[in-house]
């Protein structure tokens, strides 16, 4: 029997030349192309609307703010699942197409860190205290975590990320840290209103992975992370993070670290609690826009289909786009 690669012409020796693969193209059944159009054009006319972990834990629906002419819809991340039908109703009719339904994890900082860590499963601290042996016997005798929280030291965090990503990192969601002005200028303004948590974990010396946290009110939201493939087998990213929350402890005003941005186990052993949560597309009740929902649904049903072949197969990331003027 043909191996599930083979079949979708993804064998190592069987590579398709430019020709063939411009055949292939030309013979592509014409509903495909169009599907793939209108999905690509609809992800552009959505509004993000992000759902506050205090939201989602109260229940409270989010304030979708106006459409513009052009946009076609919400992208709506983080919902308590509980309050799916009461968006719909609140959104006056609109289309409401389920993307994704997950749990969003997070961590109470209330007890102490040795109160919290004593609550982690006892395999998660067991692999997480040899770990830390293991890099600090690498690093002089102790894990050498650097931390990055005030304006002035944006700069040479960009710096430890961007080294990082020379070496290939492993991002593990939702992306890399842009090399941009617009990027570090965004982290600046947070630094100086005391939003920014960043840290670094280094190994003999070298950046072995990275965490982005900004606050807002008392809860702290991990927004970007990854760490070095060369180094995954200590996994450097695991001992950092228990580190950052370790930290995160020792500041009053938080109570609780929101690790929803990650789709890891590794975020989820290292959680409290979590809220059952989806994502929601809301379109105009349109005929194009019905004709777009069920093209959506039957895109996450493939993903969904596709999901156990382990990456062999990858279609376009269509989840979450920004609106394009």
């Amino acid at each position: 029997m043909a191996s599930v690669a083979g079949a979708f012409g993804l064998e190592q020796q069987q590579v398709a030349q430019p020709e063939q693969r411009r055949g292939a193209a030309a013979a592509e059944p014409r509903p495909a192309k169009i599907a793939d159009a209108a999905l690509r054009a609809l992800q552009h006319r959505l509004i993000p609307v992000d759902i506050a972990l205090d939201d989602a834990l109260a229940g409270r629906l989010p304030v979708l703010p106006v459409l513009d002419r052009a946009a076609q819809g919400y992208a709506v991340a983080g919902l308590a699942v509980e309050k799916l039908d009461d968006l719909a109703t609140a959104s006056g009719g609109m289309i409401a197409v389920v993307r994704r339904h997950h749990v969003r994890s997070y961590a109470e900082l209330a007890g102490g860190f040795d109160r919290y860590f004593a609550m982690l499963p006892p395999r998660t601290r067991s692999m997480l205290a040899v770990q830390a042996e293991r890099i600090a016997a690498l690093s002089g005798g102790a894990v050498a975590v650097a931390r990055f929280h005030h304006a002035a030291a944006v700069e040479p965090f960009l710096d430890q990320v961007h080294r990082l990503a020379r070496r290939g990192v492993q991002h593990r969601a939702p992306g890399a840290l842009a090399a941009d002005a617009d990027v570090e200028r965004g982290l600046v303004a947070a630094a100086q209103h005391n939003k920014l948590r960043c840290w670094v974990l280094s190994i003999a010396g070298e950046p072995a992975a990275y965490l982005h946290a900004r606050i807002a009110g008392d809860t702290v939201r991990i927004e970007h992370y990854g760490q070095d493939p060369a180094f995954a087998d200590l996994a450097p990213l695991a001992v950092l993070l228990l580190d950052a929350i370790r930290d995160l402890f020792g500041e009053e005003r938080l109570r609780r670290v929101d690790l929803s941005a990650a789709r890891s186990r590794l975020f989820d052993d290292l959680a409290t609690g979590g809220v059952a949560s989806v994502d929601v597309t809301l379109l105009r009740p349109s005929l194009a826009n019905r004709i777009g929902g069920v093209v959506l649904r039957g895109y996450d049903r493939t993903r969904r289909m596709l999901a156990p072949l382990g990456g062999m197969v990858r279609l376009p990331n269509l989840r979450r786009r920004q609106p394009q003027d």
